[in-house]
């Protein structure tokens, strides 16, 4: 509905129950005096409505009037918005009816229904379980699948950071100052963002559109519906846009009760603004309260000066409302009672959300949600002292360390903050390393580490639909909430869990839906077990690595894969049950392994220490391969990285005669740089991934000779510690500097001219030559050259693409060139141009790249892309593409995936590590293993 004639020509806010309810538990702040206050609102209202063709002389417009009516209309949807609603304003006319049976519905309102049937009409869930079976509807058996209401993303930049990467689609960030308020999202949004399809596909209906973070006050966000539109334009797919937007679809029950939108802000403290604009966090915090705040507060004084002159007819003649587009949001959100503004705030360390709450309580202002927020577990109970009520924690699950004000997160905690009564909310962010496609995965890796299920889903849908004021629409399967739902191949937590359809509004998204899951494999109603961990006493000190000299059995062993002498990986069964007594066991003495083998439990001598994997497996342990393990602890802190390797082809400075001669002739090595005892080599160890390839970080063409060590060491001195000094020598093509053609000019000069020794080694297919490429154009060339340099030669290269995004589509040219892939992103997204073509995987595609290399006979390894923190998902990277292979990759595939494949196309020794005598190298999963 078209919203027609002036405020006043409407009815006027009427305080529901909610509202009352609201502003009661505010009493606190302000005592009779704030109840006082909004029964004045409601006055008000009346009064300027009265003024507008009283018969009273008024020296004031009727703009000006309305102007005055709008600041207090009470913000958010009445409290009976979903009550008989049937139909929904962003309704497509011809849409038909929608009925899904048989299904397992998860509601969002606390119950998990069976058997259920949900109707879907008019763009709204008419009906769950109804009485009657829809005549008119499309009907779809959901053999028990799960349905949830579509997912929400409180923190998404899709839209202003297109896909792919492109300097004509960069609108998240204003690099004109800190302070940038008065900006909107809207007016930045792309809706040719390639990403929507695919943000769709991982089950999300509404995405909260934020600026960036590069400034103090990035300006004003927007919500969402990520279904594409007929008109393609930002504002067809805006929900419940502000009343500050003129010529919008307006949602009736608005129009008739006199309330107004939600209003969104956004704020960034820390590290990202003082870094771009080389401020201090006084400045950051000067700037917050005398340039933002305290004009906000000059601007909304004087309006509410005027608008009280106006009430009483005591205003000055050519006197007019008060505006200022600077600074009228921000005036919004300190009107704390009827301002209608969710102001969310990017914000890490301690010492920003208590700056933050100080302001809130000296100015008066709500804040919605904390947003990123690391350190919010430390200080649950600072963050209740906020003005107007406790904000939402909206988090990464382990996305850490990699800058200082990310050091000190922990992956417990959402169970911290839930067990403090803090609302938490995962979110994706939207960025190259957390694709907001896998979003549920960051509830799901929650739920894993001991997160209850039914908070973990809500943290992707009911709370953060709450916290950006949308919770009477979303985010919940009832009747009259928007029929924005999914159904699911399996339980939403579940590893690899992928949508078979998608509605939004009532309309299908997935044309062509793709099958995840073998179709033999059963449909599990119950959420996946968490892990057995407990949060620790002190998660600030981070994983510790135990040993021990005391003899350990591990017994009650399902399977083990053991390594056979030509790299391949071999699957052993056994009985694990507890109710037999002859078990597969291991005893471990001094860290290496002393019996492998068929034993008697019930014989072995009580005093070993034991460890019942209750019918788990035994896994090789996986080796780190991308990010620069052991080179830096954190990212963006200089003095604790290694450094960077000087490229003079990326250089714009000529380096001392020494460095060039460092460069190709005597190549960097990393074992030369390589520290130990970083969270997150020791969180790796945790995971299953105890040994890293490591190669010197550069920034273009050249990065040096990588070597192999083990993760868990002490320090460099160790016998064990470096397993091979040279692995390989690596180098990039990328678009960061010079052409690509002359970066594969310049690799043939260095294979083929002599000059140097390693790049020697190379070419004669002594040693592997590691290239990063992306783009299937790129390395059909460096398939030419590799053929080129083995006719000059006459020797095999070792040649191994590393990233392959685009491999897929040159399948033939790898295999007859005998040139595996290390695949850096399983779960590709074509975030850069390079990287356009990926292969999405299901739904969208019958298969995903790892899975349609392997069975066109491509050796496939898995590596990580981006920072440390990532390489703790190896193993649940592999299970997600064996899971969802439809069935056609074995098991033994995927660990090879691993832990095995890497090592075998590097040319590194490969072991047994099961047998007697050896160093006991592998992993024990409980349960089952995560394959």
């Amino acid at each position: 509905m078209k919203l027609k004639g002036t405020l006043l020509d409407w009815p006027q806010a009427q305080p529901d129950k909610a509202a009352k309810r609201r502003h009661l538990r505010r009493l606190a702040y302000g005592g009779i005096i704030v109840l006082a206050a909004f029964a004045a609102n409601v006055f008000h209202l009346h009064s300027f409505a009265s003024l507008k063709g009283s018969g009273r002389t008024v020296n004031a417009s009727p703009e000006d009037i309305d102007k005055c009516a709008s600041l207090k209309l009470v913000p958010g949807a009445p409290d009976d918005f979903a009550e008989g609603r049937v139909r929904n304003e962003r309704f497509v006319e011809g849409t038909e009816d929608v009925y899904i049976f048989n299904a397992t519905v998860w509601t969002g309102t606390g119950s998990t229904l069976r058997n259920t049937s949900v109707h879907l009409s008019q763009g709204v869930i008419r009906s769950v379980n109804p009485s009657v079976t829809p005549s008119d509807a499309v009907s779809l058996d959901a053999n028990g699948a799960f349905i949830t209401p579509a997912l929400f993303d409180l923190h998404n930049h899709f839209g202003v950071y297109s896909q792919p990467e492109s300097d004509g689609t960069t609108d998240g960030n204003s690099m004109v100052g800190p302070i940038r308020h008065f900006l909107r999202s809207l007016d930045g949004f792309n809706t040719h963002d390639a990403a929507r399809h695919r943000i769709v596909a991982g089950g999300i209906g509404t995405s909260l559109v934020l600026p960036g973070s590069a400034n103090t006050m990035g300006g004003q966000a927007f919500v969402f519906k990520m279904r594409k539109t007929k008109e393609n334009t930002p504002t067809s797919m805006l929900l419940e846009p502000p009343w500050t937007l003129p010529n919008v679809t307006r949602e009736e029950k608005y129009i008739k009760s006199g309330r107004t939108p939600w209003r969104h802000l956004k704020m960034a403290q820390g590290e990202n603004p003082t870094r771009i604009y080389q401020l201090t966090r006084m400045d950051t915090n000067w700037n917050i309260r005398r340039v933002e705040f305290q004009k906000a507060k000059e601007l909304k004084d004087k309006q509410d000066d005027f608008c009280a002159r106006l009430e009483s007819g005591t205003q000055k003649e050519m006197e007019h409302f008060p505006e200022d587009l600077e600074y009228d949001a921000i005036a919004d959100l300190l009107r704390f009672l009827v301002g209608g503004v969710k102001l969310n705030i990017h914000c890490y360390e301690t010492t920003d959300f208590d700056s933050m709450i100080r302001h809130s309580n000296e100015f008066k202002f709500p804040i919605a949600a904390f947003h990123h927020a690391h350190e919010a577990w430390l200080v649950p109970d600072r963050l209740r002292e906020t003005y107007g009520g406790t904000p939402a924690v909206a988090i990464f699950f382990a996305f850490y360390r990699w800058k200082r004000e990310a050091y000190r997160g922990t992956e417990y905690a959402s169970i911290i903050l839930n067990n403090k009564n803090i609302s938490v909310v995962h979110h994706s962010d939207h960025s190259d390393l957390l694709d907001a496609r896998y979003m549920l995965y960051e509830a799901a890796q929650a739920h894993h580490v001991g997160l209850s299920a039914e908070v973990a889903l809500k943290s992707v849908t009911t709370t953060p639909a709450e916290a950006a004021g949308m919770g009477h629409r979303l985010g919940k399967i009832k009747p009259g909430y928007d029929a924005d739902i999914v159904l699911w191949d399996s339980h939403p937590l579940s590893l690899g869990a992928s949508p078979k359809q998608v509605w939004i509004d009532g309309i299908a998204q997935i044309e062509h839906s793709f099958p995840t899951r073998a179709e033999t494999e059963p449909m599990s109603a119950s959420a996946p077990n968490s892990a057995s961990y407990e949060v620790p006493t002190d998660p600030l000190s981070g994983p510790t690595l135990s040993s021990t000299t005391q003899e350990v059995l591990l017994y009650n062993i399902s399977s083990i894969f053991r390594r056979m002498p030509d790299g391949r990986l071999l699957e052993e069964l056994y009985n694990g049950s507890q109710d037999s007594h002859h078990q597969f066991g291991l005893i471990i003495r001094d860290g290496r392994v002393s019996f492998a083998g068929v034993m008697d439990v019930l014989q072995v001598d009580e005093s070993l220490q034991r460890i019942d994997l209750k019918g788990g497996s035994i896994l090789p342990s996986a080796t780190s391969f991308g990010p620069p393990m052991g080179l830096t602890e954190i990212e963006l802190e200089a003095s604790t990285n290694d450094g960077f390797i000087y490229d003079p082809l990326f250089s714009s400075s000529r380096a001392s005669p020494l460095t060039e001669t460092l460069v190709y002739e005597s190549p960097v090595k990393a074992k030369d740089g390589i520290s130990f005892g970083g969270k997150d080599m020791l969180t790796a160890v945790s995971e299953g991934v105890t040994k890293s390839i490591t190669a010197p970080m550069g920034k273009g063409f050249f990065s040096g000779i990588s070597t192999y060590f083990r993760l868990g060491a002490q320090h460099g001195l160790e016998v064990t510690a470096f397993i091979q000094d040279e692995v390989a020598l690596h180098v990039s093509i990328t678009n960061a500097g010079p052409s690509i053609s002359t970066l594969i000019g310049a690799l043939r000069e260095l294979l083929l001219s002599g000059t140097s020794p390693y790049f020697n080694k190379a070419a004669r297919g002594e040693m592997p030559l590691v290239v990063t490429v992306e783009k299937a154009d790129h390395m059909v060339s460096l398939l030419r050259l590799k053929k080129e340099v083995e006719e000059v030669t006459g020797n095999k290269m070792k040649m191994i693409f590393s990233g392959g995004t685009e491999a897929h589509l040159i399948v033939d040219g790898l295999v007859e060139a005998d040139v595996p892939v290390v695949v850096l992103a399983p779960r590709c997204g074509p975030n850069e141009w390079n990287r356009r073509r990926c292969l999405d995987g299901p739904p969208l595609t019958e298969t995903s790249l790892p899975v349609y290399l392997t069975l066109n006979n491509v050796t496939v390894a898995f590596g990580t892309k981006g920072a440390n923190c990532f390489v703790r998902h190896r193993w649940n990277e592999a299970g997600w593409a064996y899971k969802t292979s439809a069935g056609r990759i074995s098991k033994a595939q995927a660990v090879a995936w691993a832990a095995g494949n890497l090592e075998n196309m590097l040319g590194l020794e490969i072991k047994d590590t099961l047998e007697v005598g050896e160093l006991a190298d592998f992993v024990a999963f409980e349960v089952s293993v995560r394959i």
